[in-house]
């Protein structure tokens, strides 16, 4: 075999050292005897094939495990179409008899084991072959077999080991060898630290200790001119020194397979991490699709040959809580829904679902203004969590009478009036306030009403687009977005939301914003039925 087998970790339900000195002395005649059959040089071939072929690329294709089938034949064969790649030297013949000889044919390896792993589990069962035909014959099975073939499996060289019927699954399983617990015993007994610093403390002493070592058959031979006695301290010395070299380098070994596993767990919590964000990555970006498709199709708009219609809807997450929504109630009349609410992400998208339903509710309803906001106030103030809101405004636009009605619901800034006349100032739609809807289960509503002639024009902004900041935190404020709109206040609708939308950016410069943005406006064309 490769090395001696490593039972520091076996668990194999015996109590008590005699039984387990039994078991080891067990397992060591059993490597020592495959030592000289000629299936030991086959088992080492497969061994390594295993761990620098076979299961690497599982583990390329990700897989956690890799299957391997014995025909009546004794031919082992990779299982599973991924794997039909993976290039077999041989059909390792001796290897695969000595499987059927225990009823053994399929095994499950995992991607992690060892060449020496694996032939130290063909040791172990090559140990035990009398008691595992027996328990395939219907005896009863105890000790390391007991273990073997329960749910829990027997735990020897690292790797935890079941044998369910004819199938044999080996996992790699971190054990803590005995050197990594002279280490950490050495650490905590330190007086001054308990960690590392502990061996670089202690270091310069113990080179020390070993340098003496090395020089007291000198000084005793000077001192005392015996070659025997020179002979026999240069022996201890020696075996002192092969006893402290062993233990050094077995340390180190520990050490850094301790520093394997560690670096193993990290790495895989990593790529779990990572696959984990990316799932939520893509349900975000379903969400902002989802959340696009609910939004109304600016080219396919109510009353689109007599109203100008834009918009632009920009989260600063996949999702976000702004919401609008126009819908025609009945020929030249349409509805309008323009929200924003409290928080970002996936909570205030939800909410948004709920505004949308509740909107096309009241559309097909038919039912007045105010009795919709009071109803949209109570939904969401059994629905949401106490800290989250929604400023709405809501209105009714009847092009019969240019007649348009409104709520507004908190919402801040209001919608902006921009008259037609040049010598008419934008103005603030200030009538009909309301508390914002969603903090107490009733609110007092009413209404107001405006009448819009041709060429007059309503935007609807956010928050988002008044509180944006520059790289010194200056806000783009309301006196910014009245000077915009007075100036460009006779261009197209589109054009007007447009040069908003790049003005805001300009003004922000790259600066990273905290609040969605969102617009929506619509400007008279003509009022001719």
């Amino acid at each position: 075999m490769s090395k001696p087998l490593d039972i520091s970790d076996l668990k194999n339900g015996y109590s008590g050292w005699w039984p387990t000195l039994v078991e080891t002395i067990r397992l060591r005649l059993a490597a020592w005897r495959l030592m000289f059959t000629p299936f030991s040089v086959e088992l080492r071939r497969f061994a390594s094939w295993l761990e620098k072929q076979a299961l690497p690329f599982a583990a390329e294709k990700g897989l956690s495990t890799l299957l391997l089938e014995i025909t009546i034949e004794n031919e082992i064969r990779v299982g599973g179409a991924d794997l039909d790649e993976i290039e077999m030297p041989d059909t390792f013949l001796l290897t695969g008899a000595f499987f059927r000889s225990m009823e053994i044919e399929c095994l499950e390896l995992g991607v992690r084991l060892e060449e020496n792993q694996i032939e130290d589990m063909v040791v172990f069962l090559y140990a035990h072959r009398r008691a595992l035909t027996a328990w395939h014959r219907g005896r009863a099975a105890g000790g390391s077999v007991g273990k073997l073939v329960s749910d829990e499996g027997v735990e020897v060289s690292c790797m935890r080991t079941w044998l369910k019927e004819n199938r044999l699954s080996v996992s790699y399983s971190y054990c803590l060898t005995p050197f990594s617990r002279v280490v950490l015993w050495f650490e905590k007994r330190h007086r001054s630290f308990g960690d590392h610093r502990a061996l670089f403390q202690s270091a310069p002493r113990y080179a020390l200790l070993v340098a003496g070592i090395a020089l007291i058959p000198l000084v005793i031979y000077l001192a005392n001119g015996s070659r025997w006695i020179l002979l026999s301290l240069s022996i201890l010395a020696s075996a002192t020194l092969f006893a402290m070299v062993y233990l050094f380098f077995m340390i180190v070994g520990s050490l850094e397979y301790d520093n394997e596993e560690k670096a193993y767990r990290l790495g895989k919590a990593n790529q779990d991490l990572t696959n984990y964000a990316k799932r939520i990555q893509d349900d975000l970006s379903r969400a902002r699709t989802i959340q696009e498709q609910m939004l109304p199709d600016i080219t396919n708009m109510p009353l689109s040959g007599k109203v100008d219609w834009a918009s632009a809807f920009d989260p600063q997450t996949e999702v976000g809580g702004d919401y609008f929504d126009v819908r025609e109630v009945e020929p030249n009349k349409v509805a309008v829904l323009f929200a924003d609410v409290s928080g970002h992400g996936m909570s205030a998208a939800f909410i948004t679902a709920v505004l949308k339903a509740a909107f096309q509710g009241w559309i097909e309803e038919s039912s007045p203004l105010e009795d919709f906001v009071r109803q949209l106030n109570r939904r969401l103030y059994a629905l949401t969590p106490e800290d989250s809101f929604a400023a709405v405004f809501v209105g009714m636009y009847d092009h019969r009478t240019g007649e348009l009605c409104y709520v507004n619901g908190g919402h801040s800034p209001e919608p902006l009036l921009i008259p037609a006349d040049p010598s008419s100032p934008a103005e603030y739609l200030t009538g009909a306030p309301a508390m914002i809807l969603g903090v107490l289960e009733d609110i007092p509503v009413e209404p107001a009403c405006r009448v819009l002639e041709q060429g007059d024009k309503v935007l609807m902004a956010t928050d988002g687009i008044i509180e944006a900041t520059d790289a010194e935190g200056t806000e783009y404020g309301r006196e910014r977005l009245e000077a915009l709109l007075q100036r460009d206040r006779d261009e197209q609708t589109s054009k007007l939301v447009e040069r908003l939308i790049k003005d805001v950016d300009q003004f922000a410069n790259g600066a990273v914003q905290d609040d969605d943005r969102t617009v929506l406006a619509f400007g008279i064309k003509s009022r001719e039925l």
